[in-house]
């Protein structure tokens, strides 16, 4: 992912954590999508009235009035026209603070409220593909996410350039597996050595994992 003016802010994976100002602060989860021109937010309803846009964001039950905004005519795949309107959001993600027009469209059949297009990720984001899953950091460790809506082609088989030890914050029934042996729970710390091919195996719920790099 290129971007502008060459410098970077931040890296994404796949899904990341999204907070908007003026909504509030609750964070929301977004799918970072390296081949859409533009973002999108999800909304239940919008309508214009004297030239003021009122919409209902990301379920939440206050409409919100944007007297600048603009409007654009898309087809979709089976040839019917609707019209689309489109806001600037002032958003952080990852700690930093950027500005994006985020189209209003119905997302309640996708798995995510929020998508990220390439408009905010040239603003100075990368896009790791090995890091799908959403990361914190607390006291040196990694507190790693795997979401419930996970898909299980998204657990690929990978490795690692140093020693870790993976330990679940919560009883979970999602496995583990290290290259040649069976899966196992994950429970305790486990260890994993460093160029050792390795995957998570999907189970029900998220599943949040303690990761120490040693």
């Amino acid at each position: 992912m290129e971007v502008s003016g060459g410098n970077i802010m931040g890296t994404l994976g796949s899904i990341t954590k999204i907070t908007f100002p003026k909504i509030g602060n609750e964070s929301f989860l977004a799918k970072v999508d390296t081949g859409a021109d533009s973002s999108s937010i999800h909304c239940d309803d919008c309508y214009v009235k004297d030239d003021v846009l009122y919409c209902k964001i990301l379920s939440l039950k206050k409409i919100f009035k944007f007297k600048n905004f603009k409007q654009k005519s898309v087809k979709s795949s089976n040839g019917e026209g609707s019209e689309r309107y489109s806001v600037k959001l002032r958003a952080i993600i990852e700690g930093v603070e950027v500005v994006g027009n985020f189209t209003l469209n119905n997302r309640e059949k996708m798995n995510y409220p929020i998508l990220i297009g390439k408009d905010i990720l040239s603003q100075g984001f990368v896009v790791d593909v090995n890091k799908q899953f959403l990361e914190e950091n607390y006291n040196g460790n990694i507190y790693r996410t795997f979401p419930n809506d996970t898909k299980s082609t998204e657990l690929v088989w990978h490795r690692d350039k140093e020693d870790r030890i993976v330990e679940a914050v919560e009883n979970t029934n999602w496995l583990f597996q290290i290259d040649n042996k069976l899966p196992i729970k994950i429970e305790g710390e486990i260890f994993i050595p460093k160029n050792t091919f390795h995957r998570i195996i999907k189970g029900d719920g998220d599943l949040k994992v303690k990761v120490q790099k040693l």
